[in-house]
């Protein structure tokens, strides 16, 4: 499997945060950890977007969630090869400042895409453990600090068959198959890199 970086550059906008969605911070009564906790979307949320003058396939996305904003054309190539393991949430009118104000941009649009499909890492072939597990919130600590060091693997086992999918201990990573990884190299959509699964913890 393939690792989906979304990325942002010089040339493409980004979504700098999103209007009308809202999140609040828990605090756990048991480990003391504090946990984001997203409310729903509501009709009238918007992106607003700054950076470049290009739009990209894959946005980038500046503010906290683990959001997937694509295009149309992303849309209209998993729809025509059936890839797997997500659903259209909800389609995104999109606004950027201009003088000082913020204006709507007529020329495109951009659609959250909620991943459902599911994998998880091989921890043991990562040698890689987790500690302070809270029962209560599932937060937890790796037993490496430096992901960096580490050269990531997937557990097939674990994998559901979807073709986008979260990483269940980490779900800000999004993998996708190889048919996936294909699909965005041939039809050329910009906006993502993508990488070996080993190098997930490694930022381009």
């Amino acid at each position: 499997m393939y690792h989906l970086f979304i990325t942002s550059s010089n040339r493409y906008c980004y979504a700098r945060t999103m209007g009308g969605a809202s999140h609040t911070f828990d605090t756990c009564a048991e480990c003391g950890r504090k946990n984001i906790r997203f409310l729903p979307i509501s009709e009238q949320a918007f992106l607003w977007i700054e950076g470049g003058k290009r739009f990209p396939d894959f946005l980038s996305f500046g503010d906290v969630g683990q959001y997937l904003f694509v295009s149309s054309a992303v849309i209209s190539v998993f729809e025509a090869n059936a890839v797997s393991g997500y659903h259209i949430q909800k389609a995104f009118p999109v606004y950027r400042e201009s003088h000082g104000e913020m204006q709507k941009v007529d020329d495109i649009q951009y659609y959250s895409l909620n991943v459902t499909g599911q994998v998880d890492f091989d921890l043991k072939a990562m040698h890689l453990k987790k500690k302070h597990s809270c029962k209560s919130c599932g937060n937890f600590d790796w037993s490496i600090q430096r992901l960096s060091i580490v050269d990531a693997k997937l557990d097939l086992n674990t994998w559901d068959q979807s073709d986008l999918c979260r990483v269940s201990s980490l779900p800000g990573s999004l993998v996708c198959s190889e048919k996936t990884a294909d699909l965005i190299h041939q039809n050329k959509l910009s906006g993502v890199y993508i990488q070996d699964e080993k190098d997930m913890f490694r930022i381009r």
